[in-house]
């Protein structure tokens, strides 16, 4: 159980952008829930980790002690218009379970591979909607873009995505999986004193991709409500396996914590509570309802634009270190409209861990130097 204390609850993952739009609920709607604006969520059944950390049908574990905060960044990138866009910084409430399994030498996963001890992570994650969002969850940041239209008109448009929404409104939560487990170490390998794996995590999602407004040439067309892809769009991330020889002896700073977390750069991988970087890609159908105050279609000139498949996508996330807690002490989602880490509503805390590179605020992408779809110049 070496430094088990360290990561007993499992990161948050963010996403620019998740699934489709439907109409908002009421807190009367939904008695009995932690937060206005988000549903109640089930203890699930685990097969891989029998050791559960809350029974299946008492969600009191779940729903009142359960909830965290983390912040991300992201970018990507329009293929067709060759142009890259950064994703802003905002907040996401996060329900996280931890699991724990402990098999020395008993378990082989993968076949092969003798286990020490096991770390998964169910993670439920609503993005908190900016101030003036008609629902209090579920809604990105709003998303800035420049680019041309038919290879000459300036265009600026204002993006915001959504979560899928349940029968009643509520949005349906982003869901991940991290996991990593301590292996031994070879015979021939007494200067370890085990060998660590982080599996790629991944995301996969459908989006509602909404246009919110759109200036074209310098002018505002004056969009109407109804400008959209659907629920057509498609997110596909993930990120990289890590490797790492835990030694006999400390790492240099002295830390205690091992050579994994003194190791891990949360701008390569993604690992635990400390967060990280996901890759992938985005698909953006066409858009419809785009009809200006005079009447006109720009939906053919947005598609043009924007829609394509394969668009490069990057998420990066803070380590877990933002709580809110009730009357009783029991940990809440972020409140609604604290969609930024430096609001005092969010209660984000700096990390103190010895390596600098884990922070609670992550650290924004650099705009690439190729463009989207080609590959990085050396």
């Amino acid at each position: 159980m070496r430094k088990l204390a360290r990561r007993i609850i499992g990161p948050a993952l963010a996403v620019g952008a998740v699934c489709s739009l439907v109409t908002g609920a009421s807190a009367d709607d939904h008695p009995g829930r932690p937060e206005a604006g988000i549903p109640r969520l089930d203890c699930p059944v685990e097969d891989y980790y029998p050791e559960q950390p809350c029974a299946p049908g008492d969600d009191t574990i779940v729903n009142f002690g359960s909830w965290f905060g983390t912040s991300q960044v992201g970018l990507t990138g329009s293929k067709v218009a060759k142009q890259w866009t950064k994703v802003p910084l905002t907040m996401l409430a996060t329900n996280a379970l931890f699991y724990y399994k402990s098999h020395p030498g008993q378990g082989e996963v993968p076949p092969g591979e003798k286990i020490n001890t096991e770390f998964g992570y169910l993670v439920r994650a609503f993005l908190v909607s900016p101030k003036g969002s008609k629902d209090d969850y579920g809604d990105s940041a709003p998303i800035q873009v420049r680019t041309v239209a038919f290879g000459s008109i300036p265009v600026e448009v204002t993006l915001q995505v959504s979560q899928e929404r349940d029968a009643a409104g509520l949005p349906k939560p982003l869901v991940y999986r991290p996991h990593d487990y301590s292996m031994q170490p070879p015979a021939d390998r007494p200067d370890l004193y085990s060998q660590v794996v982080v599996d790629a995590a991944t995301i996969e999602s459908q989006l509602n991709v909404r246009v919110k407004k759109v200036v074209v040439d310098g002018v505002d067309v004056g969009l109407g409500d109804s400008c959209q892809t659907g629920p057509g769009a498609k997110l596909a991330v993930a990120s990289k396996e890590l490797r790492v020889d835990e030694y006999n002896e400390p790492p240099p700073d002295g830390s205690s914590n091992g050579w994994t977390e003194y190791l891990f750069d949360p701008k390569e991988y993604l690992y635990g509570i400390y967060g990280g970087t996901l890759t992938g890609t985005i698909d953006i159908p066409r858009f419809t309802g785009c009809a200006t105050r005079s009447g006109d279609d720009v939906s053919p000139l947005l598609t043009s634009a924007l829609s394509e498949k394969g668009n490069p996508v990057s998420l990066r996330i803070g380590a877990l270190g933002c709580n809110v807690y009730d009357e009783n002490g029991s940990n809440v989602p972020i409140p609604p409209g604290t969609n930024r880490p430096d609001d005092p509503k969010a209660n984000c805390l700096p990390q103190t861990l010895l390596n600098p590179r884990i922070v609670t605020v992550p650290e924004e992408f650099d705009t690439p130097d190729y463009a989207p779809g080609e590959a990085p110049n050396d």
